[in-house]
């Protein structure tokens, strides 16, 4: 009797699990969908997106209840991690997180258009993502990972939203092509080695308004361009010695 109630609960678990979530295919892209609260995550890792220009849309209808919407929220870890084929993506807003090693290794991805809704980059999400030549990043992102755009050698230009507040252990080590840094007043913590071996890394644009409005990690700046400088916000110039971090003001 009890081996039968035992049995009775583990198939209602494995039908409720079912319930919940399942895998599903929308324009070649495989999305898992939560049935309970009605949303969706992108979950390629198979790779089965061949293509190389994708779009993420704020909803997809899902295999089963076709006419119901799914708000897709994420990117699932390892996601597209691996795929030569994407050179772009763009995401509607609705997406709140980009989970880790999401896009790693995409090596043929030059452009992503992130969503104004997105509020977190896992670790490593873009790391040796050598084609991406810009990150235009949005007003609501708060938390960059550790690694997450390590070794993007491509990467010329950063300016870093002002909510950001977390900014992890070699974010944006080895961008080769790196020249110009923004850093906003509400990132007050620069962990370890965020910016090392940027060797082009010339200019950065400080807006804090004084030296030390926030700690700055060990090498978080090492190995740069020896002819870099620090650009404080005119408004707070005064305040500022002639180096900060060991980089001429």
């Amino acid at each position: 009797m009890k081996r039968r109630i035992a049995l009775a609960v583990l198939c209602l678990t494995c039908i409720f699990q079912t319930a919940i979530a399942e895998e599903g295919f929308i324009n070649g892209i495989r999305y898992t969908f939560n049935y309970s609260n009605r949303t969706a995550i992108v979950d390629d890792r198979n790779q089965t997106c061949l293509k190389d220009s994708v779009v993420i849309p704020f909803f997809v209808l899902g295999e089963i209840g076709k006419k119901t919407p799914y708000t897709v929220i994420g990117v699932a870890s390892q996601a597209f991690a691996g795929n030569k084929t994407i050179r772009y993506i763009s995401f509607a807003d609705g997406i709140t997180y980009i989970d880790s090693l999401a896009f790693a290794d995409c090596t043929s991805l030059r452009e992503v258009v992130y969503p104004g809704s997105l509020e977190e980059i896992g670790d490593k999400a873009f790391i040796r993502c050598s084609s991406l030549t810009d990150i235009p990043l949005l007003g609501f992102l708060k938390k960059i990972g550790n690694e997450a755009f390590t070794r993007c050698t491509s990467l010329a230009g950063l300016t870093i939203p002002n909510r950001v507040t977390t900014l992890g252990k070699r974010a944006f080590s080895y961008c080769a092509s790196l020249s110009t840094l923004s850093i906003p007043s509400s990132l007050t913590a620069i962990a370890d080695s965020a910016f090392f071996g940027c060797q082009r890394l010339s200019s950065i644009y400080l807006l804090w308004p004084k030296p030390d409005h926030g700690t700055v990690a060990a090498a978080a700046f090492g190995n740069i361009s020896p002819s870099c400088k620090v650009y404080p916000h005119e408004k707070y110039r005064a305040n500022f010695a002639d180096f900060w971090q060991g980089i001429p003001v």
